[in-house]
């Protein structure tokens, strides 16, 4: 049986973790990323795998996440360059590296969308896990895309929710209303990478209290305003996401902690080609071994949840 392919995955998406450098070091990283992080994939290789993984599933998004993908533009731009007009691409960033000139560059994609972190509605509560000045730089990379005459609609805040600050939600809504961000994406914190040093883990069989809390917060305030806006849900049991990281590492979806990890893993990149690691039955392994740890709990989704106001 483990040699036998027992299903054949359908990605929605290539999230692809190009570099673990990043210009600032969070308290919630799950990779860990810092100023010191590691280089990341060669550019040739993150080339090769988008097309081998265009081929097998055409109308594919490419997801470009760090570290700060930013922190390696110019490739950046290549990528865009290369792939934009036949394939949509989606930026995860916090913002901070965008200059007038890359704003300007950035304006010119039209099927691309960035989605930039914001984790509190001000300076306080966002750089408490950012560090101190993120907030302010984040704002001023929105005015540039703005002076830009980037699409706004094509542009998109992520929150993290920490253990404290759930009133950061609401606020958070009203902040993207006043600066015309008309989608904002909520989660908890995941309990993996820089989060082990200043947040309690959870045991094996346990399943995480803070990501329960802000589920039920979640759930109350979709029950109260429901009239003002549309909301759906995220999570990694539809396993749409092929995910790699920055060292080369593959899974079907993205780890959410030490649990993922020990089970998840379907080989590495820059070893063996995309293409052959999808066909791989390790692939299929992977996805069942993680709907099994989902489906008999406890509950391993961090279920994020995407706004629309």
């Amino acid at each position: 049986m483990t040699n036998e392919i027992i299903l054949q995955p359908d990605f929605d998406s290539l999230f692809i973790l190009i570099t673990n450098k990043c210009n600032i070091e969070c308290k919630h990283c799950y990779v860990s990323s810092s100023p010191n992080g590691s280089y990341g994939l060669s550019f040739p290789k993150i080339q090769e795998t988008i097309i081998h993984t265009r081929k097998l599933f055409p109308k594919i998004r490419v997801v470009i996440s760090g570290g700060e993908p930013f922190t390696r533009k110019s490739e950046i731009f290549k990528l865009l360059d290369e792939f934009n007009n036949s394939t949509p691409f989606l930026i995860l960033s916090n913002g901070m590296l965008i200059t007038e000139s890359t704003a300007n560059r950035l304006s010119t994609y039209n099927n691309l969308k960035l989605r930039l972190s914001l984790d509190g509605a001000n300076a306080e509560k966002h750089d408490f896990l950012r560090g101190s000045g993120s907030f302010e730089k984040l704002l001023e990379g929105i005015k540039k895309l703005k002076k830009s005459g980037f699409n706004f609609d094509n542009l998109q805040f992520s929150s993290t929710i920490s253990v404290g600050n759930e009133a950061s939600v609401e606020e958070i809504i009203s902040l993207a209303k006043k600066l015309g961000i008309s989608k904002v994406k909520f989660e908890p914190i995941a309990k993996t990478g820089n989060a082990l040093d200043h947040w309690d883990d959870y045991h094996k069989n346990e399943t995480d209290k803070d990501s329960e809390n802000y589920k039920n917060l979640i759930k109350k305030i979709t029950s109260e305003r429901h009239q003002e806006f549309t909301t759906y849900s995220i999570n990694d049991a539809g396993f749409k996401d092929l995910t790699i990281y920055s060292n080369g590492d593959v899974y079907p979806f993205t780890y959410l902690n030490e649990i993922d990890k020990e089970y998840g893993l379907v080989g590495n990149i820059n070893i063996e080609r995309i293409d052959y690691l999808i066909k791989n039955p390790k692939m299929s392994n992977s996805i069942l071994n993680k709907f099994l740890h989902y489906s008999m709990g406890p509950h391993r989704s961090l279920g994020a949840t995407m706004f629309n106001i």
